[in-house]
């Protein structure tokens, strides 16, 4: 078909319950936003590599959703704790289990939210009606700041840390030198990371590197066993609304 461009890709271990993708390049660090700014980094860094292909990463798409951050003074003064509000939040949005009703041997939860479904629209969360503890009616805008953003499909952690996952294809060479073109061209930014800030490289390549390392230490093992196997007597063995977000300073 003209001008059409196609590309074999190796599914085989996609289908066979492998990695996600020949090459993962793991950036981990507390800060969501700081990482999606180090993977863009990377994609731009290695988008050249040669026989790299469909290059993306695990936050590539952000979904709708509002950020309130509470203003920590603000809420004192009204002799409100930040918990307080975010339970509000949580009622105008999901509701919250009041009681439950037994009826035979079931349960049913009673769920208590507001009348109408959580607002839509960024006026209608500014204006969720607040009690403090002092009996007065207030709106969340006194507060909070509310505004729409992009928040990640899903939050993935590795060994309790947060990771945001680089991930690519590759046509017509082997993961180990095209993972030696990457780490030459992330050299410079890997060493300029803040602390707590770090790469890891996985996928195909990270595996393969596991088997060889397996393999090298079974021959060594055999040729080691080798003498001891003949002299040894036969009675020895060989032994994976929008959504909210919220935060306080």
């Amino acid at each position: 078909m003209k001008g059409v461009n196609f590309e074999a890709v190796d599914m085989s271990q996609m289908m066979m319950g492998g990695s996600l993708a020949p090459v993962e390049i793991k950036v981990f660090g507390k800060d969501i936003y700081r990482l999606k700014e180090v993977a863009d980094s990377i994609m731009s860094r290695i988008e050249d590599v040669e026989d790299l292909r469909n290059i993306t990463h695990t936050f590539a798409e952000g979904k709708p959703e509002y950020h309130i951050r509470i203003n920590r003074e603000r809420a004192s003064r009204m002799d409100l704790m930040v918990n307080q509000i975010a339970s509000t939040l949580q009622t105008a949005s999901l509701g919250r289990v009041a009681t439950q009703y037994r009826e035979g041997n079931e349960e049913i939860d009673i769920r208590v939210r507001f009348k109408e479904q959580f607002p839509d629209s960024l006026v209608a969360i500014e204006n969720i009606p607040i009690m403090t503890p002092m009996n007065r009616m207030i709106r969340l805008n006194q507060v909070a700041s509310i505004s729409k953003g992009e928040g990640p499909i899903q939050i993935d952690r590795e060994n309790q840390a947060r990771v945001v996952t680089v991930l690519a294809n590759i046509a017509g060479r082997d993961p180990g030198s095209v993972v030696r073109d990457i780490k030459q061209r992330l050299g410079v930014l890997e060493r300029g990371l803040p602390p707590g800030y770090f790469i890891e490289f996985g996928g195909q390549y990270d595996e393969r590197k596991g088997t060889d390392k397996k393999e090298a230490i079974l021959q060594g093992c055999s040729v080691r066993l080798r003498p001891v196997l003949i002299t040894a007597p036969r009675s020895w063995v060989c032994y994976r609304w929008p959504s909210l977000w919220w935060a306080a300073w």
